[in-house]
């Protein structure tokens, strides 16, 4: 696996601001509970919740159903380091499958349930690889999206939420809408290639047109 930057990167966000996409994970905005539900305003801890577990080192996982922010997408989200204790074990963890090697696009939203510097930290990892570390500061929408462009190869691959910060206070970050999909091809980038194929075909026809 690698973290790519650069003008991929510009290309991959294009895409997808107009592109449909398939997200390779399951239950990326935490609405599947396993049959559960929660009302609006409520909370509640889970071992595992349907595509997702928790490290059993750690803590369950706390869903919020809009309690302190409201979710980015849908009604619930994840916060981590719920319980006292910060850990360098991994919070909430999935495992996924590629089954076409390439770059893929991890995102996720964000927000920090406190302004305090320092505090509510999250890291985002696959394969144990650290991708993202969201600053802790909380915008004026409430979340921050954050992202990072990867190459993966086929086969398994876990993704993971660790918790970390400097206060042991059992408020945590939130976490809500995660995506991993393939980056397709921009459409302007498309059109470019097309035209420059039409452009080729067309010095095709002068040059035969002129041996004629």
């Amino acid at each position: 696996m690698r973290l790519k930057s650069g003008l991929l990167g510009l290309f991959a966000l294009a895409a997808i601001s107009g592109t449909a996409h398939a997200n390779l994970l399951s239950n990326g905005s935490f609405e599947d509970l396993g049959g559960g539900s929660l009302s609006p305003g409520a909370w509640g801890l889970f071992d595992s919740i349907p595509s997702w577990t928790s490290d059993p080192q750690y803590r369950d996982i706390e869903v919020q159903a809009g309690t302190i922010i409201p979710a980015q997408d849908g009604l619930n989200y994840i916060e981590l380091e719920s319980d006292p204790g910060n850990s360098s074990y991994s919070v909430v963890s999935q495992t996924f499958t590629v089954t076409s090697a390439g770059d893929y696009l991890l995102s996720f939203f964000y927000a920090p349930r406190t302004d305090q510097e320092g505090d509510n930290l999250v890291n985002a990892s696959i394969d144990g690889n650290l991708l993202a570390s969201p600053s802790g500061t909380r915008p004026p929408q409430g979340w921050t999206l954050m992202t990072a462009l990867i190459t993966l190869g086929v086969g398994s691959h876990v993704l993971s939420f660790d918790a970390f910060g400097s206060f042991d206070n059992t408020l945590g970050g939130f976490v809500d809408n995660v995506d991993i999909s393939a980056v397709p091809l921009p459409p302007g980038l498309i059109l470019l290639g097309t035209g420059v194929a039409g452009i080729g075909y067309m010095g095709r026809r002068r040059r035969q047109k002129a041996t004629a």
